[in-house]
């Protein structure tokens, strides 16, 4: 069987199907915007759903540090942490908008230079952690880690430092003044959870594992203090020199 306009065999029963219109620019027009449109919900729905599954790891470890980190460690998921980077480096733009006239003072700059500034300075100074931890395995315990392992460790710092930063933000409605303490506590918070996953690393000797944060946490010190006084054109080291004309 053939079909009387083409010519092409057909099946049994086979109906061709060159006789159908073809599909005007209208119709193909109005196809690919359709599937833009799902293709946007769909980005949007993963967009949500990780913003979600941050801050749920957030108020895990919060309610079950231990328990949450070691679970977190196995997985072996470097994204996450990187993650956690961004969304405390932007939380940390939002509350020194909060902030801006005092943050001006230390840096001079405008809205849009100072967010830019904060947010990079933050996630690179978190960056530079995950770096200087496989540094240090590889000078101190002679081997190397992954990647991904590094990135998780700072990734959890960062996360306990995002919630101080929460709080803090929702303090500063009521009590200014107290906010800077919930800073701190998460910055600690953050300490003992990131030194909590250094211990789950493997394959390195378990007492070289607190050497490696220890020698961490002192050079993320100096290239904090360093990038700080550089970015704040000096003010910092002429505010510890006035102290120190006080004393």
């Amino acid at each position: 069987m053939y079909c009387s306009n083409c010519g092409r065999e057909l099946r049994d029963g086979e109906v061709c199907s060159c006789t159908r219109p073809a599909p005007t620019n209208e119709n193909a027009a109005a196809s690919i915007e359709a599937s833009a449109k799902a293709k946007d919900k769909y980005d949007l729905n993963k967009l949500f759903i990780a913003v979600v599954s941050v801050f749920t790891l957030m108020w895990e470890i919060i309610k079950k540090p231990c328990s949450t980190v070691q679970a977190f460690m196995n997985r072996d998921n470097g994204k996450m942490g990187v993650k956690l980077m961004l969304v405390k480096a932007g939380l940390l733009c939002i509350y020194v908008l909060m902030y801006f006239s005092f943050s001006q003072k230390l840096i001079s700059l405008n809205r849009m230079g100072l967010i830019i500034t904060v947010f990079a300075v933050s996630f690179a100074l978190d960056f530079i952690f995950a770096c200087v931890i496989s540094l240090c395995v590889k000078i101190i315990c002679k081997t190397e880690i992954r990647t991904t392992s590094a990135m998780e460790i700072a990734g959890l710092r960062a996360a306990m430092d995002a919630a101080g930063i929460i709080a803090a933000a929702l303090c500063s409605v009521f009590f200014p003044v107290l906010s800077f303490a919930f800073i701190a506590a998460g910055s600690l918070f953050g300490l003992i959870v990131s030194y909590t996953a250094t211990l789950q690393l493997a394959n390195i000797d378990k007492d070289k594992r607190v050497y490696v944060y220890m020698s961490a946490f002192i050079i993320m010190i100096l290239i904090s203090v360093l990038v700080l006084t550089v970015v704040s054109g000096g003010l910092l080291v002429n505010y510890i020199r006035d102290i120190g004309f006080h004393y």
